[in-house]
């Protein structure tokens, strides 16, 4: 079974590094990042990396933000409003795990 590895950047510049030398499948972006907004660093991912799966978690649930992260590449946008959040996370990560152990 692949090993399970997490990391955590604290800005914008440092998550396009780890992803450079990581690879991730699976990224849960915020939207307020020190320096780029994680919306802007969605697209410059999805740009070069088209299968990562990016969801941005944040706590601005607002529509204008959920439309810029799809429009960004966002895969999922998931609001720490809504009451399902945590479902839908493990969901995703379950998805994660199932995906990697057919590879």
């Amino acid at each position: 079974m692949p090993s399970k590895q997490t990391a955590q950047a604290g800005d914008g510049n440092e998550a396009l590094s780890r992803v450079e030398y990581r690879r991730p499948h699976l990224i849960f972006m915020d939207i307020q990042l020190p320096g780029e907004s994680g919306l802007e660093v969605t697209r410059k991912i999805k740009r070069v990396y088209t299968d990562i799966v990016i969801v941005i978690l944040t706590r601005y649930g607002q529509p204008e933000f959920r439309q810029q992260a799809f429009r960004n590449g966002a895969d999922r946008f998931l609001s720490k409003e809504d009451d399902t959040f945590m479902d839908d996370i493990l969901a995703l990560v379950e998805g994660e795990i199932a995906r990697e152990s057919n590879n």
